[in-house]
């Protein structure tokens, strides 16, 4: 317990580059918690190869199974996780602003 409550604040991994033609674009990318306690860091991965697009405006629901990565989903989108670029066409674009009701 005193390791987790040592950890530093979440950083932000998410870039916003200029408004484009998809909201929000995710190509073979993984995504992995990452917890920096004194000494170390710490890392787990929780989404493994992931492709999205969403285009402005669309309305998303998430929905699936307890366990099967809805809140990373989000997490990741939000930019709470660390992502993992799998090969060099790999990126993850987040035009404008993302919000999620809970």
């Amino acid at each position: 317990m005193d390791r987790y409550l040592r950890c530093s604040e979440v950083e932000n991994y998410i870039e916003h580059p200029p408004l484009s033609e998809k909201a929000i674009e995710i190509a073979n990318t993984s995504f992995t918690w990452e917890f920096k306690a004194p000494g170390e860091t710490i890392e787990s991965t929780a989404l493994k190869e992931i492709n999205l697009s969403i285009k402005p405006g669309e309305f998303i629901a998430v929905v699936g199974n307890v366990g099967s990565g809805k809140s990373s989903l989000i997490n990741a989108l939000i930019g709470n996780m660390k992502p993992i670029r799998l090969e060099d066409e790999s990126y993850v674009n987040i035009s404008g602003k993302v919000a999620y009701a809970n």
